[in-house]
């Protein structure tokens, strides 16, 4: 029975480690110009049908508004490598390719596999990484990849490059889409006010005597929270308007400290152990 996490090692590591790449839980990871965190991720899936090999690329800019797309990407494993390298290299790529990859029901399956998939990070992944190093490429490719659509993974790369148009899409659907949950909200409020319930709602009062008290301060709770989510995307946008280049630099600051302070500390988790899966 192969060893999958040591042939992984074997694999990769003499390969990546040479182009500034260290490894920590199973994680190739890299800081490009203290700009953009990405990592390339392989490993075995056992809940499918048949074993497989499962890959992914992240690419993380450290000017994104929420630590909670870092937690994202981790927890999906990056962009699906198969359908990247479908973008990097579309003519090479057919359909049934990855499918046939994907089969490591078997030790030969699986160390081929490892060979097909080290091959495509050399001769494809790699430099198309280091493309990414021009921002302006980088914002494409994302935009390009979310279909052309302003999103909470380009917004702040729109503020970095001064994509102000794009970046007050994104702060107006904000805005609606707050101002709409607050709505919805403050209906809630005035029905739980007046005891207008639903039957659920009607079944957990006959539990719980308190539950509109409880209901009602956690509604509080959740009003203030969108309101001030609310706030502060009405003074990016007046700031958006006025082209104050100076507040909107100094918040794309702010995000990349939060993001770079966020990341040392997930890497540093539990010890950081750069040649271990």
């Amino acid at each position: 029975m192969v060893n999958f996490a040591k042939v992984y090692k074997d694999t990769f590591i003499p390969m990546l480690y040479p182009f500034g790449y260290s490894m920590w839980k199973g994680f190739f990871y890299k800081d490009i110009n203290n700009e953009l965190f990405v990592f390339l991720r392989i490993r075995k899936e056992a809940l499918s049908p048949c074993p497989t090999v499962k890959s992914g690329l992240g690419i993380f800019p450290y000017c994104i508004d929420s630590t909670e797309e870092f937690d994202f990407v981790i927890a999906d494993g990056g962009f699906d490598l198969p359908y990247m390298l479908k973008r990097i290299v579309p003519e090479k790529m057919k359909p049934e390719y990855y499918m046939e990859l994907m089969d490591a029901s078997n030790d030969d399956a699986l160390l081929n596999s490892l060979r097909l998939f080290r091959n495509d990070v050399e001769n494809f992944v790699l430099p198309y990484i280091s493309q990414l190093a021009d921002l302006e490429f980088l914002y494409n490719e994302l935009m390009g990849i979310a279909g052309n659509r302003i999103t909470s993974y380009t917004y702040g790369l729109s503020l970095k490059l001064h994509k102000y148009n794009d970046a007050l899409v994104y702060v107006n659907n904000e805005l609606l889409r707050n101002n709409e949950a607050l709505e919805k909200i403050i209906i809630r409020q005035a029905k739980l006010k007046k005891v207008e319930l639903n039957e659920v709602e009607t079944r957990m009062l006959r539990k719980r005597p308190d539950f509109i008290k409880t209901q009602l301060i956690a509604i509080e709770l959740d009003i203030t929270e969108v309101e001030k989510t609310i706030g502060k995307f009405q003074v990016i946008k007046e700031a958006l308007l006025a082209n104050d280049v100076g507040y909107l630099d100094n918040l794309v600051n702010a995000m990349e400290e939060k993001s770079r302070e966020y990341i040392k500390k997930w890497l540093s988790g539990d010890g950081v152990n750069k040649t271990s899966t």
